[in-house]
């Protein structure tokens, strides 16, 4: 008999130190301290296991947490000892292993920053574990494809970058990827720019053309991804250029960026709200968005000191997409205002590469000679012609001036084919023109 107890007490005491520890019956300060030493330890067997077994705590961590940002009370042990956790959890490698192996208690904590957007509890553990999301292949994230026949398809994207209301809000998601030179990929680069369709997407056909802030911080990590693109792209021989990582990047960016200004014309055309006629740099709106940043995609391409063909054939792609209607009374008025807006920046800019005392970059000439080479076409109603237009006529006023005071400012504004000797111009018999050589060679001052 007493063999039979000892064997029950026995089973008792092991089900008892096996079970996962519960935030809600244990001690605040002993189970902040666990998880402490846990993570700190660096096992990834125990780790993933505990990231397992803290599941079903997460709802009291984020319940306490949000008691001490409404009361306030430095005495509220437990509320702290939440907000502890939450802060200790952020860790990289903790979140590296949560996205990868406990994608339950990852969407769990998703699910309870959204509920608790009032408070902003977790902010930290989220921003990292949507970086981790896009920083390790392995992640949930990124392999939601691979798992479509588990019904696990775009889970997690859908949880967060199909929320408008949680993209928009403290939380900030689009913010999460730490995007660095050794931390880019074009399987990042495809995924994060996924994300930003699927959520400016929805926002458009909710009717809001209003930039949120979450399609504000969308659009400045694309910025920041091209200009870290282009950044390296400079100064390389011509088959290092086309096989380097960073070309490859700016590629899958152009393409992305191409289909974004494409589709948004076309799900845009139909929208019944009126978009405003003024062209300034101050409209707050999709219009202004999707203009700004293609502006500065042609900003940081003017920049490139390299060959002309790869070059242009990326700018090419993009210009088509931000003038891609020829017929203008088949265009739309997003279409219309988005041009419009380019075209008022593009013009400017244009204005201040001719003259020394204003800003440098963009080179909008070279930008325009680039895509167009030197040839003249017949000019239509087209505002991408109408743009060539204005640029050859500005050059044929100011060019050959601008060459006299600073012929190292001028030649920096032209394609790498085109040369200026003895303030003529002539370049490679590759696009040779002899029409557009006349043209600038007998620009007057």
């Amino acid at each position: 008999m007493s063999s039979i107890i000892l064997i029950a007490v026995t089973l008792i005491f092991i089900i008892i130190i096996s079970k996962p520890a519960s935030f809600r019956n244990s001690n605040p300060e002993k189970f902040t301290q666990k998880t402490l030493e846990i993570i700190a330890k660096g096992n990834n067997e125990v780790i993933a296991s505990f990231a397992e077994e803290i599941l079903e705590s997460i709802s009291d961590i984020f319940e306490s947490a949000k008691e001490y940002d409404v009361t306030n009370s430095p005495f509220n042990k437990r509320s702290i000892g939440a907000l502890n956790i939450l802060d200790i959890l952020s860790d990289k490698y903790f979140c590296s292993i949560l996205v990868c192996q406990a994608p339950s208690t990852t969407l769990k904590i998703i699910r309870e920053c959204k509920k608790s957007k009032d408070h902003r509890i977790g902010y930290f553990l989220l921003q990292e574990i949507i970086n981790q999301s896009f920083s390790n292949e392995n992640s949930l994230l990124l392999r939601e494809h691979s798992l479509s026949g588990l019904g696990l398809f775009e889970f997690f994207s859908k949880e967060v970058f199909e929320d408008i209301s949680f993209i928009n809000s403290d939380y900030t998601p689009f913010l999460g990827w730490e995007i660095s030179e050794d931390n880019i990929s074009e399987w990042k680069i495809q995924k994060y720019m996924d994300c930003v369709k699927k959520s400016l997407y929805l926002q458009i056909e909710n009717e809001s053309l209003s930039i949120t802030k979450g399609m504000k911080n969308a659009f400045y990590k694309i910025e920041k991804i091209i200009s870290l693109t282009t950044s390296k792209l400079s100064n390389k021989p011509n088959k290092t250029l086309r096989d380097s990582k960073h070309y490859l990047h700016l590629t899958k960016v152009t393409l992305e960026l191409s289909k974004i200004f494409s589709h948004t014309k076309i799900i845009l055309h139909d929208n019944p709200k009126p978009i405003k006629e003024t062209y300034t740099i101050k409209n707050r709106s999709i219009v202004d968005i999707t203009s700004q940043t293609a502006y500065k995609y042609l900003d940081c391409i003017s920049r490139i000191d390299n060959n002309d063909d790869d070059i242009r054939l990326l700018l090419s792609q993009i210009w088509t997409s931000i003038f891609s209607c020829n017929n203008v009374d088949k265009k739309f008025k997003f279409h219309i205002a988005f041009e419009k807006k380019m075209q008022y920046m593009i013009k400017k800019q244009i204005i201040s590469n001719l003259n020394l005392n204003s800003y440098r970059y963009p080179s909008m000439i070279k930008i325009m000679l680039q895509v167009y080479r030197l040839n003249i076409s017949e000019i239509s109603n087209n505002n991408a012609d109408k743009l060539h237009k204005f640029t050859i006529l500005k050059i044929k006023l100011h060019f050959k001036s601008l060459a006299t005071i600073n012929i190292n400012y001028a030649l920096d504004m032209l394609p790498n084919d085109i040369k200026l000797d003895n303030n003529t111009l002539s370049h490679t018999d590759k696009y040779n023109n002899k029409e557009c050589i006349e043209l600038f060679n007998t620009a007057q001052t």
